[in-house]
């Protein structure tokens, strides 16, 4: 869970905090909202009970709706809803017209989440300088969102149609924590703004597994981003055609973090491990450490010990926590653990396990993954970060907006990476923020950009489009190009070492990518 200044991207799509601390304004324009979504027909099936099958879809050579147009979903379980007029619309005003020189009507709403109290959260927590930043968030936010859809609709759009935004407020501090504001966030996209796909927690907002969930129940697919939870391949199996990470690796897929750290001579003679194991609820951490890790660290003759905590569910949580963390300190240092791991936690760890340890005097030498919000080192004390080691599958994760851009290491262009600087470096450059924090939002609306090659906006048609990239789709926030199939939808196919710079505050390149199978 994200705690402190900027921790991961800060915000992907508009360098939250570098602008809003630089008090930048914004304004948004307004958006129709499109119909429901029709129900699918078709013959596009999967094997799984929730993937998605072909349907009805917006189309580029037709405007009409039901049997040939309408933007595509299901009305699946959860709510039985049926199609409305193509031309139906929110109260924003302004008309459902096509982009320039295309022949639909439509236009195909993406939702995406922020969290407006999250400076209210952060003084809550004892983070007052955190606050400050975020008194013009909401605005910010919305416009660096719209740049990049600005740019979509005027080379078309998706698949000919215009493509307009939703937005959620996501409370950060809410009673119900991540799993009951996932629960609200779905609802709203879903059931009120009826949005054809979501891009969640970009902005360090902190959705879980339960929006995932949810979602996919409604029959809206997810390009997931959110720092809370890491999908597994189970995920992707049951919610076939609803769920995709541009730059994802699935928590079963990170066996090759152990070997890949061994090969940086993280561990080196006499190293004793230990592993925070973030419970989730799901038993993925406990499965990573027990089936993946363990075994590997066995085969090199190194000790473990393991910690298990509760994994936040939300900011009201953060003092349980805490004397969670202050006991993992105290098994760690009795059992002469030297090296600590993180399993995925969204920055649990970086937050209060080092402030627990280094209140100890206890500086192990960490490792972890993007996962666990590398950004967040940050924040660390040069001595307790010295060191530092994290198996990375973004490059987003070399991002320090406590520094100046010029400090962000260089990272070879790729077609992803040269679009999304060409879409968003001067902007960037203005407000003295990394394009590389705009990566994210870049890579979720390319892939969205798939349903293209079926000149339909639909489930199926993403469905199809994101199975036939093959190896072709080079996301701007991936160390290689992305792996797309049938059952493979978390397209990171490498993972990078990363080495922590105590002198400059900063990630360091150890190596080439490697890649994961």
């Amino acid at each position: 869970m994200r705690r402190r200044r900027c921790d991961r991207t800060a915000l992907a799509i508009g360098a939250l905090c570098a602008l809003v601390l630089a008090g930048c304004s914004s304004t948004h324009e307004s958006v129709r909202a499109h119909g429901r979504r029709t129900a699918p027909t078709g013959t596009a099936t999967a094997s799984d009970g929730g993937a998605a099958t072909a349907g009805a879809g917006v189309s580029a050579d037709s405007g009409a709706t039901g049997s040939g147009g309408g933007v595509s979903g299901a009305a699946g379980s959860s709510g039985g809803r049926t199609s409305r007029s193509a031309n139906a619309t929110a109260s924003a005003g302004g008309s459902a017209a096509a982009v320039p020189g295309a022949s639909c009507a439509q236009v195909v709403k993406i939702g995406v989440s922020y969290s407006s109290d999250e400076g209210a959260a952060f003084a809550a927590v004892g983070h007052p300088d955190n606050a400050t930043g975020f008194t013009t968030y909401a605005q910010t936010l919305k416009q660096g969102y719209q740049i990049a859809v600005d740019r979509l609709n005027r080379n078309g759009g998706l698949a000919g149609c215009k493509v307009v935004l939703g937005f959620h407020d996501f409370s950060a501090f809410a009673a119900g924590g991540a799993s009951g504001e996932s629960q609200k966030e779905c609802t709203d996209f879903a059931e009120d703004q009826h949005v054809f796909a979501v891009v969640p927690g970009i902005g360090g907002v902190l959705e879980n597994n339960v929006l995932i969930e949810c979602l996919a129940q409604h029959h809206v697919p997810v390009l997931w981003n959110g720092i809370n939870y890491t999908p597994s391949a189970a995920d992707y199996s049951k919610h076939r055609g609803y769920l995709y990470q541009a730059a994802g690796l699935t928590i079963d897929r990170l066996r090759p973090a152990i070997p890949a750290l061994a090969r940086a001579d993280y561990f080196g003679a006499g190293a004793k491990v230990g592993i925070l194991v973030a419970d989730n609820g799901t038993g993925n951490n406990e499965r990573l450490v027990r089936d993946l890790w363990k075994p590997e660290l066995a085969a090199m003759h190194i000790p473990v010990s393991q910690f298990s905590y509760k994994q936040i569910d939300g900011f009201q949580q953060a003092g349980g926590t805490s004397s969670q963390f202050a006991s993992a300190v105290l098994q760690f240092k009795n059992a002469g653990v030297n090296h600590v791991l993180f399993t995925p936690d969204g920055g649990d760890g970086l937050t209060f396990f080092t402030a627990a340890a280094e209140s100890q005097g206890y500086r192990p030498r960490y490792a972890l993954t993007t996962g666990s919000t590398p950004a967040g080192m940050s924040d660390a004390t040069s001595d307790h970060a010295k060191g530092a080691m994290a198996v990375s599958w973004q490059v987003d994760d070399l991002l320090n907006l406590n520094a100046p851009p010029s400090s962000f290491p260089a990272v070879p262009a790729n077609s992803g990476r040269t679009q999304c600087n060409q879409t968003y470096g001067s902007f960037a450059a203005a407000h003295g923020s990394p394009v590389a924090s705009f990566y994210p939002w870049c890579d979720a609306l390319a892939l969205l950009q798939t349903v293209g090659r079926a000149k339909v906006v639909s489930v199926a048609a993403l469905l199809s489009g994101v199975e036939s990239l093959s190896t072709t789709f080079e996301p701007a926030n991936a160390w290689a190009p992305a792996r797309f199939g049938p059952g493979h939808y978390d397209g990171a196919a490498a993972v990078r070492v990363l080495l922590w710079d105590s002198k400059i505050g900063q990630w360091g390149l150890t190596g080439p990518p490697q890649p994961v199978p």
